[in-house]
């Protein structure tokens, strides 16, 4: 009996022994409540850093300039900096203009659904426009094109046709405008867009200030461009009348609100109350419409396709070389608004931005070229480590 009590008495010191444990490690296992609290604030705290970072780094994804200096361009664009293009030089050649008189050349480009509107620039310029065509379809778009020149004696008269056909690239604008201005019968090229008239009679307008350019002297003329929704018969033909249609808001000047940089320098409020050309300062990204010696200029860089950069870029390229800009007091031309056109391939911002990656690097090309550092800023172009920016617009 002994014996048994004392086994039971080691077995009750071990349960109570393992009892005390039990509850020891109950109480370390479960925190009091004011560790609870000091346990939530901590949780809490790290949290907030969580998120901060988390925002923070959404907010670097989303950088836009990064965002697209990380987004790699389709193929489109990248066959388009060195593709070449089939072309039919004086598809349909004018039978006047080879005209000796004639001093000046529009020089544009179009697709063949807005031929009606080089017939409108036609009508009113009476003078050669050397004019490309972007051929996508032969089969069709050739008997259309035949068909809007046959109907149309004002193009058999003065519009010299050219074709550069497609090849899987973006719209070949500068390819085209090259195209044109290459084929032109005069030194003196005025480049615009389709879409634009000019005023009735003012091909003879600018003959007195061709006459007394020297031919080796850079000097490019301005032609301020305005816009409007209006018939295009009713747009005006003379300065006084088109200010009155400016002060009804029928008529406005290119851009200003889209892109104030593009125009702005121009000074439309002089350019109405002036009546003598005045010389205005290159600032980039000015792009106004331009009158210039082809034989004096470079040709555009014909790397940009699509949408973006490729007029103004140009521009700065001749002011970089030493030209001079001069407004003239009572040249102007309208641009006929239309509906957005529906541009193929990737979206317009998308093209803006990778038609960009070409002007950060044409920038320091221009400037090594004419002999200035890369570093130096002369018409508040950005510098090589600014360029990729949205700021231009």
């Amino acid at each position: 009996m002994k014996r048994i009590s004392r086994v039971n008495q080691k077995y009750l010191k071990f349960a109570l022994v393992s009892f005390i444990f039990v509850i020891l490690f109950i109480f370390l296992l479960y925190p009091s409540e004011s560790d609870l609290v000091q346990i939530g604030q901590r949780v809490q705290l790290q949290q907030n850093d969580i998120d901060i970072n988390s925002r923070t780094s959404i907010k670097k994804e989303l950088t836009e300039a990064e965002r697209h200096w990380q987004r790699v361009p389709g193929k489109d664009f990248f066959d388009g900096l060195t593709q070449q293009f089939k072309t039919d030089v004086f598809y349909y050649r004018a039978t006047k203009s080879m005209d000796p008189r004639y001093k000046v050349t529009i020089v544009t480009q179009a697709t063949v659904n807005r031929v009606d509107r080089i017939v409108l620039m036609a009508d009113r310029w009476k003078a050669p426009i050397s004019t490309s065509i972007f051929i996508r379809d032969p089969d069709t778009e050739l008997d259309q094109l035949n068909q809007m020149i046959a109907n149309n004696p004002i193009l058999m008269k003065f519009v010299d046709f050219h074709l550069l056909y497609a090849n899987n690239t973006r719209y070949p604008v500068n390819n085209l405008r090259n195209l044109s201005i290459r084929n032109s019968h005069t030194d003196y090229v005025l480049v615009m867009d389709a879409d634009f008239i000019p005023p009735y009679g003012m091909h003879d307008y600018l003959l007195k200030y061709i006459d007394n350019t020297g031919n080796e002297e850079k000097v490019a003329y301005i032609v301020p461009s305005f816009s409007s929704s209006q018939d295009p018969r009713i747009l005006p033909n003379d300065k006084p009348t088109l200010v009155e249609m400016v002060e009804k808001n029928l008529v406005n000047p290119s851009n200003l609100n889209v892109c104030p940089k593009c125009h702005s320098p121009s000074d439309y409020n002089r350019w109405f109350e002036t009546t003598v050309p005045y010389e205005v300062k290159y600032s980039w990204i000015y792009e106004p419409y331009l009158i210039f010696n082809r034989n004096n200029t470079e040709l555009f860089d014909e790397r940009f396709k699509g949408y973006g950069f490729d007029k103004n870029s140009h521009v700065f390229t001749m002011a970089v070389s030493g030209y001079r800009f001069i407004v003239l007091p009572n040249a102007f031309i309208i641009h006929i608004n239309h509906p957005t056109s529906t541009w193929e391939g990737p979206r317009l911002d998308e093209q803006q931005w990778d038609c960009l990656r070409i002007v950060c690097e044409l920038i320091p090309a221009v400037k090594k070229k004419n002999n200035y550092d890369i570093n130096d800023r002369l018409f508040n172009e950005p510098l090589p480590n600014e360029c990729f920016s949205s700021s231009h617009w």
